[in-house]
């Protein structure tokens, strides 16, 4: 009689969860529309809900270099505000450390985060929508050449269909001089067990996100994307391991300078990583003919200068 109950916990338990994950799965595989309600309504939701203050730390760093930054467009620079550009603004979660007059140009390619943006953007009088795109980073023809002080990327190239491009295209609306502020999680060394376990999941975790990928090294596409100096940190945040490995930074497009930074300025300092981020290394590329100093060496043990093959 027992065994007999324990088979008949298994068959419900059966049942009711594999039968169900086996159909949602099947619907997600068959159906593109079912993948984005899915993974923005349900998946990413829950995901941000379990680590959303992990990645503020790393928020905080790299938008500070906002702070000093100098517009090219000189009736911005009358008002001393500065036109940022950003890939995928979902809602908005970027505003909490913009400080600053913001004329901000929106991109993203699902028409249901305009709304939430708006939402979010009437809490902060100080940045104000120039333009929005309903579009995909890979493709910013509507924006002209050299347009942007900044563009900020954090967690696309890890979706996109091609990353080498979308940098291209983040390189060429920026103004000389300007900046790509960035934050991607990336695979883990190929000798680990958890990049194994991230090439194993990767079909699964796209079908659950829309096309996020887990074992993608988009660093490369930064560090190799023709600008004049990539200062590039990498860490280990205390989150899920499959995306735990963390790249951010700051890549500076070369030319005449255009937007430049104050460095005199007794503005607070950029706030450290939370405590429990294990760092991992500090790199920064720089080009022969204009070399820089490392903005990057503070935050891990290894910091290396490495001559751009851009």
């Amino acid at each position: 009689m027992f065994r007999i109950s324990l088979l008949t916990i298994a068959w419900y338990l059966t049942v009711g969860a594999v039968l169900p994950a086996a159909l949602l799965l099947l619907v997600l595989q068959r159906s593109h529309c079912c993948r984005k309600l899915f993974a923005n309504w349900v998946f990413y939701p829950l995901l941000n809900t379990l680590i959303k203050d992990s990645f503020e730390g790393i928020r905080r760093e790299i938008l500070y270099e906002l702070n000093d930054l100098v517009s090219h467009d000189p009736e911005l620079r009358k008002e001393d505000a500065i036109r940022v550009l950003e890939v995928n603004v979902g809602s908005g979660r970027n505003f909490d450390h913009m400080f600053r007059k913001i004329r901000y140009v929106a991109v993203d390619r699902t028409s249901t985060a305009r709304s939430m943006f708006l939402r979010r953007q009437s809490q902060f009088e100080h940045i104000v929508l120039e333009q929005w795109l309903l579009i995909g980073g890979e493709d910013l023809a509507q924006v002209p050449d050299n347009h942007v002080d900044a563009v900020i990327a954090t967690h696309v190239l890890c979706s996109v269909n091609d990353t080498r491009k979308l940098v291209s295209e983040c390189r060429r609306v920026l103004a000389p001089g300007g900046k790509l502020l960035f934050m991607e999680h990336v695979a883990c060394p190929r000798d680990s067990w958890v990049y194994q376990l991230q090439l194993f999941l990767d079909p699964l975790w796209q079908l659950l996100t829309c096309g996020c990928h887990l074992s993608r090294d988009t660093s490369s596409a930064i560090v190799e994307g023709g600008f004049r100096e990539v200062c590039l940190k990498e860490v280990y945040l205390p989150i899920l391991t499959l995306i735990n490995r963390q790249v951010y930074g700051v890549a500076t497009k070369s030319g005449a300078p255009g937007a430049v930074y104050r460095m005199n300025s007794r503005r607070m300092p950029p706030p450290l990583l939370s405590r429990h981020a294990r760092p991992a290394q500090s790199k920064s590329v720089v080009s022969e003919e204009q070399p820089s100093e490392s903005l990057g060496s503070e935050a891990g043990p290894l910091a290396v200068a490495v001559p751009s093959t851009a």
